[in-house]
């Protein structure tokens, strides 16, 4: 209705006196819950504002949840923080308004985050703020003690900004999108060191979870983000396409609607919910589906960032049209050594490589919005070589490192190239190395194999290849690439278990775990959990504990273990297996030794294209370092994971036979890094238990998914074939048996084993005494709705390169190393007939059984790992189900 005087326009000062002569008696405007409150235009992903239609009924509910999560009350002081363009303008306004509160109002200055923005909020008191995570962490830090409540949202929040503000007043962090009125979600969050959830949903609005077909997502599976409830808005104003596209009908509610939010969304085990990233964000890097969103999460945690933003640019050295590459900019901390190298390495721990940024720009501060958003669009670009990339600079030193230097910063799209520095550190990545070592042939007329290169990934160890003349190969007694595998496999002296009382195995009150969460591991530690009282200590890859737990609890949820009556007797322990003392403090490291009665060593890393030194220092020195605290303070059993293909020596045979009691050969005979650095790990521990440490070694064979719901390890060797065929539409004719050992099984068998009083000292093969023809996994996919053409393998070989060198996406490009060889195809060859009756004998005795690897079995697996391929396949035979076997 009209102002005073029939002003459609009401100047709060001009018009104060007018104001203060109106009736004070509520007036009754004629609006109904189904009026449109208002109109607010947002960014539209083709250019067009979008005009979104929001109802009365939407504003009252997020207004009514926000009085009473923030206390706003006569008493308080709530600051107008952003720009009237915006619907969170409206939060603001009648969280104050509707419950008597003070509006506090600025100039633009003012409320620029900064020095101008803490006097404000000092000299008006302020109670209640509202505004992005970045601004809140452009402020200055000063006292504030009116400040009683600080709530954040249209960011992820970092860890360190609710460490900085919550302590002392109430910290909430909000979510919800404009067409959804504003808020849908809130938590109130503490300074445990972990960036905190967007919560769960306020009254009156739905929350759900959902994947491409509208399904329900698992719990700890992300899923797109679908909103209904009285918040839902209208649609957007004269776009009934878009509208229809946005606003679906609710498959839950007749007759009502959601809205597709377009964020990625998981909930976790304690069913908050956790903001993942954007679906229209999604970005393809090298054939791979990449959220900035998630890497910016990540890049967060490293100690030495205070704010990161990671946006998607055009990537001309990919050669592939429309190629994308990653670029992350970053606000160092103050003080804090921040350098690309390091930020690359530390990410690559968390995330697999086409989701690690290749530049890296460093600034003082992010561009703003004038609500304190960080502007993307005002990011500079950047340039060919960013501060930092020259730490360690060593210029080359003579005509053949220039030529290749020059060749390596044409092929990274830089300026220049250090001599000494690391191909993938200065944003190298797997789909490069074949592109430029043909380059360096063709300059040369001598191409490197790529297991050289990749085993000293510099100018200069290029170098000395190319003057060398040729491809070293096998020889002298140091055997393949100079390593001295018996110097490899020497023990420290100063490693003396016989010297330490022994620890009680029997009753072990608490217990070392590491790699758990990884696949096997999690399994092992659900086992750990159900089979003993122990506390169980598990070495993770966090900064902290809370983060390290969390970490550990979201890998359990997601194969369905976690159980909150364990979660008193999980203890996250960050560390890293890579570092000495396992990254653990001395004092913390010997009070480890003191606490832990047993050792369960399943972590390691399993890279089946990195050479034995890239490994090493995960599965080799990180051996040595859990024999040196299971040999510190009282002697310890250690159950240390291996694997069968210690076994695969070059040129071994299905037609061998291999025994429990047989010894593998040495690693200078295997054909891979990982399985050399396993079997050095083994020497060693061997070693160990010549000097007394009660050890045994336990060897799976191929870890197959859970036998009760199929869900592997969608990162494993076979699961990225298997995913890559679907993908190619083709699978190679190999004539090879593949066994399948469910990851249950393997770990009730790994801690039903360990806790004999004769295990120690002894060796056990974990394998599914029946295997599967390759033909007959090809032929299961065609029954699932997965139909391959069946090629000679090299014809199939030819087809994937060329697949990959399009730039299509394909579960295989992280084996492109491998492929690239000839006759690369990456599975076992013709295998050993491993004997496991010993073993399997003792199992059954303890009510063990292996699930028959048969159609049931690689059914569940095969369904979990690429789906049902369509009605066609649902209309085929049905595979009966079988109940879960005792392993």
């Amino acid at each position: 209705p009209p102002g005073p005087g029939g002003a459609r326009v009401v100047c709060l000062d001009r018009d104060r006196a007018a104001i203060e002569g109106e009736s004070a008696e509520r007036v009754d405007g004629g609006a109904t819950l189904d009026n449109l409150a208002y109109v607010v235009y947002t960014s539209g992903s083709t250019g067009t504002p979008k005009g979104v239609m929001v109802p009365h009924r939407g504003l009252c509910n997020v207004v009514a949840a926000k009085v009473r999560a923030y206390g706003v009350g006569p008493e308080s002081r709530v600051l107008q923080f952003v720009a009237l363009g915006f619907d969170v303008a409206a939060a603001e306004i009648f969280t104050a308004l509707t419950s008597g509160a003070r509006l506090c109002l600025g100039t633009r200055a003012e409320l620029l985050p900064g020095p101008g923005l803490v006097r404000l909020l000092r000299e008006e008191a302020v109670t209640t703020v509202m505004m992005p995570p970045s601004a809140l962490a452009a402020l200055p830090d000063e006292e504030l003690p009116a400040l009683a409540c600080v709530v954040v949202g249209g960011e992820p929040c970092p860890a360190e900004t609710v460490a900085r503000w919550a302590p002392g007043r109430r910290f909430v962090n909000t979510y919800g999108p404009t067409e959804a009125s504003i808020c849908n979600t809130m938590f109130v969050c503490a300074a445990d060191g972990s960036p905190p959830p967007i919560g769960r949903p306020i009254a009156g609005v739905r929350a759900h979870l959902l994947d491409g077909d509208m399904g329900p997502v698992p719990d700890g599976a992300p899923g797109e983000m679908y909103v209904g409830g009285v918040g839902v808005a209208r649609g957007y104003l004269r776009r009934p396409d878009l509208t229809a596209e946005r606003f679906v009908p609710d498959p839950f509610a007749e007759g009502a609607r959601l809205y597709r939010t377009g964020d990625r969304v998981r909930r976790r085990p304690d069913g908050e919910l956790e903001f993942v990233g954007r679906v229209d964000e999604q970005v393809k890097v090298r054939g791979v589906r990449v959220e900035p969103g998630e890497v910016e999460a990540v890049l967060a945690r490293h100690p030495a960032v205070r704010e990161g933003v990671v946006v998607a640019g055009e990537d001309a050295a990919s050669g592939v049209p429309g190629g994308k590459r990653l670029v992350a900019y970053v606000v160092p901390r103050p003080g804090a050594e921040c350098a690309p190298a390091g930020l690359r390495a530390f990410l690559r721990g968390q995330l697999p490589e086409p989701m690690v940024p290749r530049d890296f720009v460093f600034l003082a501060d992010l561009p703003r919005t004038p609500n304190g958003k960080t502007d993307r669009r005002a990011l500079p670009a950047p340039g060919a070589d960013e501060p930092g990339e020259d730490a360690g600079y060593v210029a080359p030193r003579g005509p053949v490192e220039e030529r290749l230097a020059g060749i390596w910063a044409g092929v990274l799209g830089r300026e220049r190239v250090g001599v000494e520095q690391g191909f993938f550190d200065v944003g190298g990545h797997s789909l490069l190395v074949a592109g430029l070592l043909r380059r360096v042939g063709e300059a040369f007329g001598v191409e490197p194999p790529v297991e050289r290169f990749l085993e000293a990934p510099t100018v200069s160890a290029l170098a000395r290849l190319v003057e060398a003349g040729r491809a070293p190969g096998p020889g002298g007694p140091r055997g393949r690439g100079g390593t001295d595998w018996r110097a490899e496999a020497a023990l420290d002296p100063a490693i003396r278990p016989d010297r330490a009382p022994a620890a009680d195995a029997a009753d072990p009150a608490a217990l070392l775990l590491t790699g758990a969460s990884g696949f096997l591991g999690a399994f092992l530690l659900h086992e750990l959990l159900e089979r003993t009282g122990a506390a169980v200590h598990c070495l993770v890859r966090a900064p902290d504990a809370a983060a390290g737990l969390r970490r550990i609890r979201d890998g359990l949820a997601a194969h369905g273990l976690w159980r909150e009556r364990h979660a008193g007797r999980v203890v996250a322990l960050p560390g890293d297996l890579a570092a000495p003392r396992l990254g653990l403090a001395e004092g913390d490291f010997a009070r480890l030794a003191a606490t832990v009665d047993a050792v369960y060593h399943a972590g390691g890393l399993v890279n089946f294209v990195y050479p034995y030194p890239l490994l090493r220092a995960t599965n080799v020195a990180g051996t040595v370092e859990v024999l040196r605290l299971a040999s510190l303070e009282k002697r310890k059993p250690v159950h240390f994971v291996s694997t069968l293909a210690v076994f695969l020596a070059r040129g071994s045979s299905a037609a061998e036979r291999v025994g429990e009691d047989d010894e593998p050969g040495g690693p200078d005979g295997l054909e891979d890094g990982y399985a050399q650095s396993k079997r050095v790990a083994e020497l060693l521990v061997a070693e160990a238990r010549s000097r007394g440490l009660p050890a045994c070694i336990h060897r799976p064979a191929r870890i197959a998914g859970d036998s009760r719901s199929g869900r592997g390890n969608p990162g494993d060797l076979l699961s990225r074939l298997v995913r890559g065929c679907v993908q190619l539409g083709s699978a190679p004719d190999l004539d090879v048996l593949l066994d399948m050992a469910p990851v249950d099984s393997v770990a009730r068998a790994v801690v039903h084993l360990s806790r004999l009083a004769d295990s120690p000292g002894r060796d056990f093969h974990l394998m599914n005494p029946a295997r599967l023809a390759w033909s007959e996994l090809v032929a299961e996919l065609g029954r699932l709705g997965h139909p391959l053409r069946v090629e000679p393998a090299e014809r199939w070989r030819a087809a994937l390169l060329a697949s990959l060198a399009a730039g299509e996406e394909n579960a295989l490009e992280p084996l492109l190393p491998l492929l690239a060889r000839e006759h690369g195809i990456p599975t076992v060859r013709g295998t050993p007939r491993f004997d496991c009756r010993r073993t399997l004998q003792t199992l059954s005795a303890g009510g063990i059984v292996f699930p028959p690897a048969d159609r049931v079995l690689l059914g569940a697996y095969l369904r979990s790992l690429v789906g049902d391929g369509g009605e066609e396949a649902r209309r085929r035979e049905e595979i009966p189900a079988r109940p879960a076997a005792a392993g």
